[in-house]
């Protein structure tokens, strides 16, 4: 399951993800951000995954990385801070940051929701 809610007082939008995640759901994350914050010039997203399996294939990564980079066309700049507390989950996120980073896109992994904070704080 994936939940967002956007932070007004931070401009942070705020997503949990519990329970097993496929390549799937993922993807639909990714358009509903598309459709849902449009009025945003730079996205900070907090991605809270310390609930979350990934069911992910190593070779899906290319697929969901295209789907957020035309995502991110329509904002100035994108922030992601995944938050992470598995080693699978760390791997996958490492070889995702590869793909994703860009001019208008950063991806950090952090194991804790207050460094993820500081880190977007800085944009």
């Amino acid at each position: 399951m994936i939940f967002s809610e956007y932070n007004e007082s931070t401009n942070i939008i705020e997503t949990n993800f519990k329970g097993e995640i496929s390549t799937h759901d993922i993807l639909n994350y990714i358009i509903t951000l598309k459709e849902e914050f449009t009025t945003l010039q730079n996205r900070k997203i907090i991605l809270d995954a310390t609930k979350a399996i990934f069911n992910v294939k190593i070779n899906e990564l290319q697929k969901i990385a295209e789907a957020n980079s035309i995502a991110s066309l329509l904002y100035k700049n994108t922030f992601i801070a995944i938050i992470i507390d598995s080693p699978k989950n760390t791997v996958l996120s490492m070889l995702y940051k590869e793909l994703v980073l860009s001019d208008s896109v950063e991806f950090n992994i952090f194991s804790t929701i207050n460094r993820s904070r500081e880190w977007l704080n800085n944009f």
